[in-house]
């Protein structure tokens, strides 16, 4: 093929100030690097392009961008907009061919317009300073969303969209990533996981009022990877745990466990990665049988009350890393 995969933008030192070209507008996708000092001069010569990367020249630093909303407005064929370490103030909602965004933002809340990128599939947001970001009702409505990762939490105000939310028959059943909601609620969890009933990677966070419970996850049954954390320390262990036969990666974080929840766990059959961090084990105890973890290959333990560990010989029978 003769015309390039990825276009990167040449800048024209010449112009007062300098102004981004290329030769070819109708290129498809551009590669966008330099200092975040000049982004808006180089949107009339590429208000065709389908992806955008943007990468800032100092490595290991952040731009950031004013009126990104109104910048990238003009893009209405863009698909791709990658700004993972952009730092924006907005960004355009009337973008209806628009499938990836990866962005950082100093925005508390998520715009309730996000309906209107009726095409989105993949969303990527890193909150500054590793703060809260809260989603709007209309975020249910994006019924093609395949993949949501949001840095630290997300919230959702389910609160006050019970009533549509149970009456609305959508789902979005093509979601299969999930992080990371902040679910203060059993109910709220309930209402997450009926609308995404196919989801195969979650990580949540559950809030102080949880204390001994432990969401229903049985009816995910193509969950695959699952990272439960406790915001609050909870004082006796959560009960009745319950997880998809299909789960293969499994990490807990902030948990106390008695010997017959560490026993659910153990019978995974699938169970390939065991990942538990800040966990207490009752009485400081641990024994593994016979046949517990058959198919396990990592076991990652982090930061754990234990004293006594005890495994026999056909335990773990497949583990190939301890870390």
């Amino acid at each position: 093929m003769e015309d390039n995969f990825l276009l990167s933008l040449k800048r024209d030192y010449s112009a007062n100030p300098p102004q981004f070209f290329y030769e070819n507008p109708s290129h498809r996708r551009v590669s966008f690097c330099s200092n975040g000092d000049y982004l808006a001069g180089w949107r009339p010569s590429c208000s065709h392009a389908r992806s955008v990367l943007f990468r800032e020249v100092n490595s290991g630093t952040l731009s950031s961008m004013g009126h990104a909303s109104i910048i990238f407005g003009s893009f209405k064929f863009l698909r791709v907009l990658d700004l993972e370490f952009v730092v924006v103030d907005s960004f355009s909602t009337e973008l209806n061919h628009l499938r990836y965004l990866a962005v950082q933002t100093t925005e508390s809340s998520i715009p309730s317009s996000i309906e209107n990128l009726w095409n989105f599939q993949t969303f990527i947001i890193k909150r500054t300073e590793g703060q809260e970001v809260q989603l709007p009702d209309t975020f249910w409505r994006l019924i093609k969303l395949r993949h949501v990762c949001i840095s630290t939490r997300a919230s959702f105000n389910l609160h006050n969209a019970e009533e549509s939310l149970d009456a609305s028959p959508s789902k979005l059943d093509n979601l299969a990533t999930l992080s990371s909601p902040y679910v203060s609620r059993a109910e709220d969890m309930k209402r997450i996981l009926s609308k995404t009933p196919n989801l195969r990677k979650l990580k949540c966070e559950l809030g102080d009022s949880w204390e001994n419970r432990f969401p229903v996850l049985v009816s995910l049954h193509r969950l695959e990877t699952l990272k439960a954390h406790f915001s609050k320390f909870p004082k006796v262990g959560p009960s009745r745990l319950n997880f998809p036969l299909n789960l293969k990666k499994l990490t807990l974080c902030n948990f106390y466990l008695p010997p017959s929840e560490i026993s659910i766990i153990a019978k995974l059959v699938n169970l390939e990665i065991l990942k538990l961090q800040q966990v207490v084990f009752e009485r400081e105890e641990w024994e593994v049988i016979d046949e517990e973890f058959p198919k396990l290959k990592l076991l990652k333990l982090e930061n754990l009350e234990l004293s006594q560990w005890s495994a026999s010989d056909e335990a773990f029978y497949n583990l190939r890393r301890l870390v």
